[in-house]
């Protein structure tokens, strides 16, 4: 008689590279242990006309052996020691294909580009996971993030390595159930603000990348559709999105002027973090000095000055946010991306503070 066989015990031998009729007859020596063809047919439904090729292939992979009997017998090969080495042949010809696969990537990123692609659709959790891990680990400048906390737990010896490279980090929290957790979080970010209901997953590196996906708990079975984005205009968005709607309607835990000492170095590429920055240490009384990568406004052309910073200008009604900084007597005033009646438009800010004596 046939005996029911797990479906998951099937799926994960398919897995390991076993076709479903082999898959069957492995389990079915599993229950039976030593057994002719005949015996072996009956007990896992396979067609009697199929199963000496099954039972060949068995043996070819080493998963079986043959008892030279008449009728002749088959067993398993010690399970652990026969699964591992299937294992270690599969991951073998994974690693080959990812060899293969890589390799072409590489020589397609370096031939000239027809479009640039701004954005991907990302439809698998895992995948999603795995670029924001990617994008985190590979900032250089800024990440500002909102993300749910058991997330950030995981990843929170990651966000400790970029803190000590002096990396600014806004970190945003939500799903926020226990106190104790935030606690565990206090020294990852230079900014931490929270909340205890969903949010949107968002991850901004530098001014070069992103991920988004809507309301979602990391790690839950339901699928959500999320973009992959790449481009100075989406990201300007995504990040304005993150700023003035996430970030500003969260409550704060930890504000960045605790992170302040006697000299403070940070570099930002969002103009208005930048401004947040220089607005509270003019409160605790430091002297600024601002190095400032990006354009003129005017002809467009690159530059980098560096000066002592005047003011911080915000002009809300007219979506004014920018910086006046003195550079060896002359002020210029600076902007963030598409920066209009400024001087310059800054795409990257390094501030350099110290106490004011």
């Amino acid at each position: 008689m046939v005996r029911l066989v797990s479906r998951e015990a099937i799926s994960a031998l398919e897995l390991l590279g076993l076709s479903n009729y082999e898959a069957k007859v492995y389990l079915a020596l599993l229950r039976l242990g030593e057994a002719t063809a005949q015996e072996i047919s009956k007990e896992s439904g396979i067609p009697y006309s199929r199963i000496h090729g099954v039972l060949n292939s068995l043996a070819d992979k080493g998963l079986i052996e043959v008892i030279l009997l008449r009728p002749k017998k088959y067993r398993l090969i010690n399970p652990q020691l026969a699964l591992n080495i299937l294992a270690d042949k599969l991951k073998r010809k994974i690693d080959t294909s990812k060899e293969i696969i890589l390799s072409i990537a590489q020589q397609c990123r370096e031939a000239p580009k027809i479009t640039d692609i701004e954005f991907g659709v990302i439809q698998d959790k895992d995948v999603l996971e795995a670029l924001a891990v990617s994008l985190i680990k590979t900032a250089s400048k800024e990440l500002l993030l909102s993300v749910p906390i058991d997330f950030a737990l995981r990843i929170s010896h990651i966000l400790e390595e970029l803190r000590e490279k002096k990396i600014h980090i806004a970190l945003n929290l939500y799903n926020v159930t226990r106190g104790e957790d935030l606690e565990k979080l206090q020294t990852v970010a230079d900014e931490i603000r929270f909340r205890e209901a969903p949010n949107a997953f968002i991850i901004v590196k530098d001014f070069e990348e992103a991920v988004y996906s809507p309301k979602i708990r990391v790690g839950a079975k339901r699928p959500f559709t999320s973009l992959h984005i790449i481009g100075d205009d989406l990201i300007y968005i995504f990040s304005s999105f993150y700023y003035h709607h996430i970030w500003a309607f969260s409550k704060t835990y930890k504000a960045i002027e605790h992170e302040f000492n006697k000299e403070w170095i940070r570099t930002y590429v969002h103009i208005w973090t930048l401004l947040d920055a220089l607005e509270k240490l003019k409160e605790k009384k430091y002297r600024a000095k601002l190095m400032v990568k990006g354009y003129w406004v005017k002809t467009g052309e690159p530059l980098s000055i560096e000066g002592e910073v005047v003011r911080v200008i915000r002009f809300l009604e007219k979506g004014l946010h920018s910086v006046e900084v003195n550079v060896e007597g002359k002020v210029y005033s600076i902007g963030g991306y598409r920066a209009s009646i400024e001087d310059i438009e800054g795409r990257e800010f390094t501030v350099k503070a110290s106490m004011e004596e």
